[in-house]
């Protein structure tokens, strides 16, 4: 987000914005490794209270399945597994192999993008070029997400960005 909003006070336009957001060296940007391991640091230690523990579930299945719709919000593999815990836990049978399919989940319609190079970064099975996102109704890829953010923020409506994308 800071190199968007430099290269827009420079002037920049939404086309030279988006292919340096799409085509720069996002692994160089961030330390996107140190990233993972402390986001699943603290996800251990906001466990110590909780009658599920997740975070070795999340450990085990962040690389294979997508397992949260945007940040801080679980997607039904995550939701599946904290239910069954917790079925568990209250001494009550686990929900059925039937049920568990049948399970949809979707937080209002929308799945955050996953930028391109940190899926290539991680080798993440689930986001890549092409993948494609539920975006209010409508299928997104990621350049079309970042495409719209852009255009809310050189109009200064970034406060107002989950409502514009809801309309365009």
């Amino acid at each position: 987000v800071f190199l968007r909003d430099k290269l827009s006070a420079s002037g920049a336009g939404s086309p030279e914005i988006l292919r340096v957001s799409r085509h720069g060296k996002v692994e160089a940007m961030a330390a996107l490794a140190e990233i993972v391991r402390h986001t699943l640091r603290i996800g251990r230690a906001k466990e110590e209270l909780c009658a599920v523990e997740t975070a070795g579930f999340v450990e085990a299945n962040w690389r294979t399945t997508r397992l949260f719709q945007t940040v801080n919000h679980p997607d039904v593999p995550l939701l599946l597994y904290m239910a069954q815990g917790l079925l568990e836990h209250l001494g009550l049978p686990r929900l059925s192999e039937e049920a568990c399919s049948g399970f949809t989940f979707g937080y209002e319609g929308f799945e955050l993008p996953i930028h391109p190079r940190v899926a290539a970064f991680f080798d993440l099975p689930f986001a890549g070029e092409g993948t494609e996102y539920p975006v209010f109704g409508r299928m997104m890829t990621f350049d079309q997400y970042v495409s719209r953010y852009i255009d809310c923020r050189m109009n200064n409506l970034e406060n107002d960005f989950l409502a514009y994308l809801q309309l365009v």
